[in-house]
């Protein structure tokens, strides 16, 4: 009887181990050399004031303030400064984003848009 022979041997831990590091820089150049997306201030608008009232998904939060840069640099400022939001603004208490100054900064950005 013949013994079947694995693809890459006994190595084949090793070798997923050592391609591990080569994934990881290609999926951070993948991401710095992405396409910034194209947003009109009023659909941010309206995301941060989803998130803010606490009408909006968590995906769409997620995917505002995680997805990717926007191609209009005020905008993506103002993407920039929600992320950070949470180490600017600690939150108070369990399960909140930010603090409160942060949720004013927020509505204040709404209201700017708005004016746009």
């Amino acid at each position: 009887m013949k013994v079947r022979q694995q693809p890459f041997g006994e190595h084949h831990p090793i070798l997923s181990f050592l391609l591990l590091p080569f994934l990881v820089v290609g999926a951070a150049v993948a991401g710095l050399v992405a396409k910034p997306r194209r947003r009109a201030p009023g659909d941010v608008a309206s995301t941060i004031r989803a998130f803010v009232e606490g009408t909006g998904s968590h995906r769409e939060w997620d995917d505002f303030i995680c997805g990717g840069r926007i191609a209009d640099p005020a905008l993506e400022k103002i993407r920039a400064r929600c992320a950070a939001l949470p180490r600017e603004f600690p939150p108070q208490q369990s399960g909140e984003y930010c603090g409160s100054e942060g949720v004013e900064l927020m509505r204040s950005f709404v209201a700017q848009l708005a004016a746009r």
